[in-house]
């Protein structure tokens, strides 16, 4: 058995990145090193993620205040599934965390919206390593249009 130190490990990349088929197989990959490893991803199925994807299917554009405040509580819920994985010895790897709030809900938020956003999420449990995914724009395009996502 190998022995390890458990890590939270995010994957955060623009929609179409492939940040859910990395995480994915960063998990395969490390379980088959015989390290334990939980895969997670964000939002989450909680109550606040439920609302954020009626939000997002609406036809208006949902208030970023609002957004930011339910990713911030679906977080929040989800500390203890994060914690709970690392208390067990395994290696988290979260598809999605607080830099997808940051880029996605503080750029359109105006001067000082970054800053309220790390605010409101100071209390998550940051991660060890953050991997960034990052292709041109045009691409990630290109995959989203394939999977039937907007362009």
């Amino acid at each position: 058995m190998n022995a390890h130190h458990p890590i939270f490990i995010a994957l955060e990349g623009i929609d179409g990145a492939g940040s859910s088929t990395q995480a994915a197989l960063l998990v395969d990959r490390l379980r088959s090193r015989g390290i334990p490893a939980h895969l997670t991803a964000e939002p989450t199925a909680s109550p606040a993620s439920r609302a954020i994807r009626e939000m997002l299917a609406g036809t208006e554009m949902p208030d970023r205040r609002a957004l930011a405040l339910l990713f911030a509580a679906d977080r929040v819920l989800h500390q203890q599934e994060i914690e709970a994985a690392l208390a067990r010895g395994e290696t988290v790897v979260c598809c999605r965390y607080v830099l997808s709030s940051l880029a996605y809900q503080g750029a359109e938020g105006g001067p000082g919206a970054s800053d309220w956003i790390s605010d409101i999420n100071r209390l998550a449990h940051w991660p060890d390593l953050t991997i960034l995914l990052d292709l041109p724009v045009e691409v990630a395009a290109e995959r989203r249009a394939l999977r039937g996502g907007s362009a």
